[in-house]
């Protein structure tokens, strides 16, 4: 769990309201699933109040069933690196080899 104050996350209260985006209105309930899966992370303000930024609500809610463009997969790629915990640069290097091998595996021609 990290504690942040930067301004392009909101509040779960906003996405849960609706106030953000249809397409990105859920349940908290829902919210709190997506996080205990590791779909989003347990992110808090200074008030305490989990916080999200909308792309990684929108990959969370309506996953990508392939990539449109090189911006959606580093957004995506984006995503998955602020779940990562910290690492040393040697740990950095086994993700890093890890991920190629397991896309290697996915890639289509």
């Amino acid at each position: 769990m990290s504690a942040t104050s930067d301004a392009p996350y909101l509040p779960l209260v906003d996405f849960v309201r609706g106030a953000v985006s249809p397409e990105l209105t859920a349940s908290d309930s829902t919210f709190r699933r997506l996080i205990r899966k590791g779909l989003l992370p347990k992110r808090l303000n200074a008030r305490g109040q989990l916080v999200f930024a909308a792309e990684e609500v929108r990959l969370a809610l309506h996953p990508p069933k392939s990539f449109d463009d090189d911006a959606s997969i580093r957004a995506w790629a984006k995503v998955k690196a602020a779940e990562a915990p910290p690492m040393s640069p040697e740990q950095r290097d086994v993700v890093l080899s890890a991920f190629s091998a397991a896309l290697s595996a996915k890639a289509v021609a």
